[in-house]
């Protein structure tokens, strides 16, 4: 799997933020047939287009979506596949966030917001709203959870040939929502995965003002990995406001912690362009 976006809430671009990065959400997901899911379609995703475009025509893709927070879609609009007829885009995943992308970007036609018409979009793209249909894949099976967060939304886990990726972002591990799921339940259905990329926006002092905002701390993404018996964390979903020197200094005290405590899990914080494999 490669991050083209790891940051949460805004694009954040500038010199405190070259290495871990500051795109928003996007990540495209390798499996052992040679097909390729991307999750998400945050502003990474221009960068994924052009990505592809260079690897050879037509590109086909499944685009799995979490949710329909802004953060996580808005960088539909510049994905250059999407432009170039013959190509082909499925997409899959939360409905709220398939219903923007239909009708806020391709049926929009009120040039005070985007420029771009519906015609322009010359990719054939197949909307699968059914939130419990997920891509046909020869060898791995996807599946997925409610995830604790403001309007809803889902978390996926990828199983391939005994392996499993768990993809979490914006999931709230402090606080239950009405349409999420229990901490419990989210601790089996992650349980003894070999690599989870799990949110973990903010800080213990953070939270104090942001609960109910739909994100983790460090603190909890490391106490629920150690408990769900995860082999590899990925925090993920940067906040804006984060420097790679301060995700540094968060990932080395975390390191010194599990050390100390005698626990095997392995943690690193997601980096833009960065490919993990398992």
């Amino acid at each position: 799997m490669t991050f083209w976006g790891t940051r949460g809430s805004l694009p954040s671009p500038g010199p405190a933020t070259v290495r871990y990065g500051g795109n928003t959400t996007c990540v495209e997901v390798f499996l052992s047939s040679g097909e390729t899911v991307v999750i998400d379609s945050g502003t990474g995703i221009r960068t994924l287009g052009n990505e592809l475009m260079m690897r050879g025509s037509p590109v086909r893709v499944k685009l799995l979506f979490t949710h329909a927070h802004w953060d996580h879609v808005q960088g539909f609009p510049f994905f250059v596949p999407a432009f170039i007829a013959g190509n082909h885009i499925d997409i899959y995943g939360a409905p709220s966030a398939q219903k923007l992308i239909r009708y806020d970007i391709f049926e929009a036609s009120d040039s005070s917001y985007f420029p771009v018409k519906k015609a322009d979009f010359k990719a054939t793209c197949i909307f699968h709203e059914d939130p419990s249909e997920f891509p046909q894949l020869k060898n791995c099976k996807i599946s997925s959870i409610p995830m604790n967060h403001p309007g809803g939304g889902f978390s996926y886990k990828f199983q391939e040939h005994g392996k499993v990726f768990v993809f979490a972002t914006d999931f709230e591990l402090g606080k239950v929502y009405p349409e999420g799921t229990s901490q419990e339940d989210f601790k089996n259905f992650v349980k003894n995965a070999d690599l989870l990329v799990l949110d973990a926006q903010y800080t213990d002092e953070e939270i104090l003002y942001t609960r109910g905002w739909g994100h983790s701390t460090y603190n909890e993404a490391v106490q629920f990995a150690c408990a769900a018996h995860v082999k590899q964390l990925v925090l993920y979903h940067h906040d804006p406001k984060r420097s790679d020197d301060e995700l540094d200094h968060i990932v080395a005290q975390i390191r010194t912690r599990l050390v100390e405590k005698g626990c095997p899990l392995e943690v690193l914080a997601a980096r833009e362009g960065e490919t993990l494999s398992i």
